[in-house]
């Protein structure tokens, strides 16, 4: 378990940090760009009121929570190996799941992609128009947008870490399915629960994203490629939150439908076979009764496998989930309205043609 460490999680636990740990350095994460933004901002008059005004409190708000959320997340996934391990045959070893997994979510891909979306972001936010024009205090702003691209980059390996992970080993777990399990879903609801989770989390890293695009004050006009570069940036992060919940649970569905039908058929077959030797006159009466019993319990577990979900999420999941949907969802129809209000005719032009 020990090479599932990316290195952030690694470093934190090498330094013997709890979760109040982390928060802090979380926190520290986000103080340290709004520390230089202030720093760059000293001689324009009112700081405070210039740091509001620019969101570059809520951008290092941000930073802290998408990094929070990053903890979070990589616990859960830590946590999912465990239970994937529980359930593999016998005929397949650990290794068989944690190599591949390894080979996946290396530090390397973790930086590469961080670096990457950070240097993307800037370039984006450069496309928006820095609102200073001022070296210092631009490049201040710049290094927020990188490290805000940064965290969320790792997300997005995770992302893609998650997908690749749960394809590895999803056909592995196929022989664990249980029908009878308490959790309805034929055993695999901590997988459901742990997708609910990432998705969540993205989730609550694009409501953030969104809110600041639409809220900081840019220095270039919504001309048509500012409201691309805006409506592409502001819908990734809802894109990435969806893929991150939908295709692995395809894959589980797949699975889930296939014991199913498989299991339908073999018990139907053996109930049809029971209830014709029960019926049948010439079988004896303590044999037929034997008969009863059994086609009594195949009865039981054919009602428990109509009732099993083909899809990996239990109910109390499905209720946290839409409460966290209900929530951001309100959130980023209230930050963008005005945005969107405000430059509708634009954005049909150019997604629909002509607009009249």
């Amino acid at each position: 378990m020990d090479t599932l460490y990316p290195f952030y999680d690694k470093l934190a636990d090498r330094l013997r940090i709890s979760f109040i740990g982390k928060l802090v350095l979380s926190i520290l994460l986000g103080l340290s760009f709004l520390g230089l933004r202030y720093i760059s901002v000293m001689k324009s008059g009112d700081v405070t009121k210039y740091i509001l005004e620019d969101w570059s409190w809520f951008l290092a708000l941000l930073i802290t929570t998408v990094m929070l959320c990053l903890y979070y997340a990589t616990h859960v996934f830590r946590n999912m190996i465990p239970e994937v391990l529980r359930r593999i045959p016998k005929d397949v070893v650990e290794e068989d799941i944690l190599v591949p997994i390894s080979n996946i979510l290396t530090n390397r891909g973790f930086i590469i992609c961080g670096v990457l979306i950070g240097i993307i972001n800037c370039c984006i936010g450069l496309a928006f128009g820095l609102p200073d024009n001022k070296w210092f205090a631009d490049l201040t702003l710049l290094f927020g947008f990188f490290l805000a691209g940064f965290v969320n980059g790792l997300a997005v390996f995770g992302i893609y870490g998650v997908l690749a992970s749960i394809k590895s080993f999803s056909d592995k777990i196929d022989s664990s399915i249980d029908s009878t399990s308490p959790d309805r879903c034929g055993n695999t609801a901590f997988l459901g629960t742990a997708l609910m989770v990432f998705s969540s989390v993205t989730l609550i890293a694009g409501v953030m994203i969104s809110i600041y695009i639409l809220k900081a004050p840019w220095g270039s006009p919504d001309d048509n490629l500012v409201i691309v570069l805006k409506t592409f940036w502001i819908a990734f992060p809802y894109m990435m939150s969806l893929v991150v919940l939908v295709l692995p649970a395809l894959k589980i569905n797949k699975i889930l439908r296939d014991y199913k039908i498989r299991s339908e058929g073999g018990l139907q077959k053996k109930l049809v076979t029971l209830q014709n030797e029960i019926e049948n006159p010439e079988t004896d009466l303590k044999i037929r009764k034997e008969k009863q019993d059994n086609y009594n319990y195949f009865s039981e577990r054919r009602k428990e496998l109509y009732n099993m979900r083909t899809w990996p999420f239990s109910a109390s999941a499905n209720v946290k989930f839409l409460s966290v949907i209900s929530i951001n969802l309100c959130t980023s129809v209230a930050g963008s309205y005005e945005w969107v209000s405000g430059n509708y005719p634009e954005i049909l032009k150019l997604f629909f043609g002509s607009w009249k």
